[in-house]
């Protein structure tokens, strides 16, 4: 129990620490003022997309350090990119060095997957529901006070914009010393799965110990030249050897890593799951990226934003939310297509009804909506998935699902936002991203009504040959179908002249 709380108390420290952060709930407002005198064109297209392509380059490299490196030292690096992104932000005023803090907030993103993972290394598997949802306390805490502080500073006018980045600062920066008293793991999941195998008896022990002996022997009663070119060849080998260990556990993880990625999307339901993460995320991510924009173009001048009041709420229902859903043991196997589409036609409505609102407490209100809508039906695919996965595996898996969501992401900031592409309008934009859920959810119709419409076709018969007797089948309202026998109509044909 010690262990655990030595454990548990840091890891939840970290995820509220890296979590404060008040400055982001107006870090748009921010950029555009006169602190930075950026204009919105330009942080739309020049800046915010540099944060897209920098998570999506660094995130595979990441994880593979993450499991190399034992999940501790990419943890640390998280709370230090984030100290450097803000460090940039609070003390740079050109468009380079803005650019140079988004590269750094991707890195601070891609390094998340580390503290995600980090606990099913250090605790039991009988526990990592008990430490997943500390993690989640933790991060869900620091979202809330974060947004709470940050719009009590600035509606009774205590702090401004650029003064929340300095706790912004201070919150990232601390989080880094956390989590250099998180206790270091021996194994990892790929990498460092096996432990390293000790002396099985003291007697092998002295015989190696003799054996060295009489070596140190031998080479002192050679000449020295021999010394030299025998040391030489010693420490070659050394190279040689270590290399080779080297590649080998390289080999051994990206085989054990292509074994789980066949194993698990072989699953439909892992890839039907999987293929709404990744199209879902993408749309989310884009749009968390770009709503501050467009509650700056929807206010009026000089009315008072509320984005940190919008975070905390949403923070604090959506907790409830997912808890809520979490607590129902539902087979959703056989509903899969519906709730999916459900879910993505209602994200689309909101969307759409955002870009054409000129209410500002009508975007926060359907915003609101959204983002709980969204992370009740994450918690459903997550354990959807998790059902049908090896517990080593679900980093492999969610990982690879983040980055096809980041490979869509950057291809749609490309062509709708980033400079090169359609450079739209933000209203125009979250016009095309509640199109873009319309069509999502009018695919998992399809996806539905294809398979059912197959199926109909079969049992009634069509396209079976070779029987003289075809089986309709009636559906009459019960489980099972009553079957009934057509026998084929005769030949009505004229018989042929004698």
């Amino acid at each position: 129990m010690a262990l655990a709380w030595r454990i548990l108390v840091p890891l939840c420290a970290f995820g509220f620490l890296k979590e404060f952060r008040p400055s982001e709930s107006f870090v748009t407002k921010y950029l555009v003022g006169p602190d930075k005198n950026f204009t919105k064109d330009e942080v739309n297209q020049d800046i915010y997309p540099v944060a897209t392509y920098s998570n999506l380059s660094l995130l595979i490299l990441v994880f593979l350090l993450t499991d190399w490196a034992r999940y501790k030292p990419v943890i640390i690096l998280e709370g230090v990119s984030g100290a450097i992104t803000y460090c940039l932000i609070i003390w740079g005023h050109d468009l380079p060095t803005i650019q140079a803090a988004e590269f750094f907030y991707g890195l601070f993103m891609a390094t998340e997957v580390a503290y995600l993972t980090y606990m099913y290394a250090v605790s039991e598997k009988k526990d990592f529901q008990k430490v997943s949802g500390c993690l989640r306390s933790g991060i869900l805490l620091g979202r809330f006070v974060s947004g709470v502080i940050c719009q009590l500073t600035i509606s009774f006018n205590i702090l401004t914009y650029h003064q929340l980045n300095y706790l912004t600062l201070a919150g990232v920066s601390i989080s880094a010393l956390v989590a250099s008293s998180l206790p270091s793991v021996k194994k990892s999941m790929y990498f460092h799965s096996k432990t390293a195998k000790q002396p099985e008896s003291n007697t092998v022990c002295e015989a190696s110990a003799l054996s060295l002996a009489n070596e140190d022997h031998e080479l002192n009663a050679q000449p020295d030249g021999c010394f030299v070119e025998n040391q030489n060849n010693q420490e070659s080998d050394y190279i040689v050897s270590s290399r080779n260990k080297a590649m080998r556990m390289l080999f051994d993880a990206l085989k054990a890593m292509s074994h789980d990625f066949l194993f698990a999307y072989r699953n439909i339901q892992v890839l039907k799951w999987s293929l709404w993460w990744a199209l879902a995320t993408c749309g989310y991510l884009q749009v968390t990226s770009y709503i501050q924009s467009l509650w700056h173009v929807t206010a009026e001048k000089d009315e008072q934003l509320y984005n940190g009041l919008v975070d905390a709420v949403y923070t604090l229902i959506g907790s409830l939310s997912t808890w809520f859903v979490g607590q129902y043991k539902i087979n959703f196997a056989q509903c899969t297509g519906l709730i999916l589409t459900i879910c993505c036609l209602l994200q689309g409505t909101f969307l759409l009804l955002s870009a054409g609102s000129v209410y500002l407490w009508g975007q926060y209100i359907l915003y609101i909506l959204f983002k709980i809508l969204h992370h009740s039906t994450m918690v459903l695919a997550s354990s959807e998935v998790a059902k049908s996965l090896h517990a080593e595996s679900h980093a492999l898996i969610f990982g690879f699902n983040m980055f096809m969501a980041l490979c869509l992401q950057s291809v749609f900031t490309l062509t709708v936002a980033a400079k090169g592409g359609l450079e739209l309008t933000i209203r125009n934009q979250f016009f095309v991203y509640g199109g873009y859920f319309i069509v999502l959810g009018i695919g998992f119709v399809i996806s539905m009504c294809l398979p059912a419409a197959f199926n109909l076709l079969k049992s009634n018969g069509i396209g079976n040959k070779g029987s003289s007797i075809k089986d309709v089948r009636v559906f009459c309202g019960k489980s099972t179908p009553l079957p009934f026998y057509v026998r084929p109509c005769p030949d009505l044909r004229p018989n042929p002249p004698l």
